[in-house]
């Protein structure tokens, strides 16, 4: 099975279908169970008491956080639930909003996402680089940021099918 948990950003990637798709796709023919647990602003340490009332008690396979926060909570998080779980996990870094303004170094690649990279390597999480991924696709098409956007902060179903596609790859 799988678990998507984390703030509202994970509630707009969907239910599970492009994964599904995907392994799918890979040969993989056995149930495949989505589930998500979301809030709105939900930052990592919120995030940690979910891990575990909510994913431990589960033992899904594969856990897909898509959240923001601090790297010291995300430790803790990542500390607590690796003594309890042995599910692979991926985080992405969460993409860019409006607030952002322009794609430059600055906004895609800050010192937060690097502190959250070296804590992901420390417990064997796997980071997407949905920052970077979701600048160069821009470039690519020539747009601004809110062109993957349904609001000043959220992205839309194109912005979340570009999320999905980089969290498959």
């Amino acid at each position: 099975s799988i678990m998507g948990i984390g703030s509202s950003y994970t509630n707009m990637l969907g239910n599970g279908e492009r994964l599904t798709q995907h392994l799918r796709a890979l040969g993989v023919t056995r149930t495949i169970l989505y589930r998500k647990h979301v809030g709105s602003s939900v930052e990592f340490d919120f995030t940690k008491g979910w891990m575990q009332q909510m994913v431990v008690g589960e033992q899904p396979d594969l856990v897909i956080l898509y959240s923001g926060g601090t790297a010291e909570d995300l430790d803790e998080l990542l500390t607590e639930f690796r003594s309890r779980s042995t599910a692979d996990i991926i985080l992405a870094s969460l993409h860019l909003r409006e607030r952002d303004e322009v794609i430059s170094p600055e906004t895609i690649d800050n010192e937060q996402w690097d502190t959250i990279r070296e804590v992901c390597a420390k417990h064997g999480v796997e980071f997407v680089e949905s920052r970077r991924e979701w600048a160069a696709y821009l470039k690519e098409q020539g747009q601004d940021i809110p062109w993957l956007l349904k609001d000043a902060v959220h992205q839309s179903d194109h912005g979340a099918l570009v999320i999905n596609e980089n969290i498959i790859r």
